[in-house]
């Protein structure tokens, strides 16, 4: 009975380690500023003010908040991924939530993104 048990109690316990392992953090852009979350996946939510594309063409910037390099944070989309993600210019003026690694660029928050699925238009 005791072995029982304290399988059972082992078996919650890594049953909740997986549960906040994959769990997905909202952060504000204050947070993602202070870098209090780095590589740590979470959920940033923000209007979308420029989409551009550096001077070497291999990269791709979603920037909220404000025009680079005042943005507040952004989201980066290497050019060999580009083609999943479509028209990103449905994105401009909107209030949109991406989802990933927080990482930084040239000092400021960065998202990669690498699937559709971590880009949406908010509700």
């Amino acid at each position: 009975m005791r072995i029982a048990k304290a399988s059972l109690f082992l078996f919650l316990i890594a049953l909740c380690s997986v549960s906040i392992a994959n769990a997905i953090t909202n952060i504000t852009h204050f947070e993602a500023e202070n870098l209090l979350y780095f590589d740590v996946e979470v959920r940033l939510k923000g209007q979308v003010v420029e989409i551009m594309t550096d001077t070497s063409g291999v990269t791709t910037f979603i920037n909220f908040g404000a025009k680079y390099p005042k943005q507040l944070f952004s989201a980066s989309i290497a050019s060999q991924e580009l083609g999943k993600f479509g028209n990103l210019d449905r994105y401009l003026g909107k209030e949109v939530e991406i989802t990933g690694k927080l990482k930084t660029h040239i000092g400021k928050p960065n998202i990669p993104l690498t699937s559709q699925e971590q880009i949406k238009i908010s509700e």
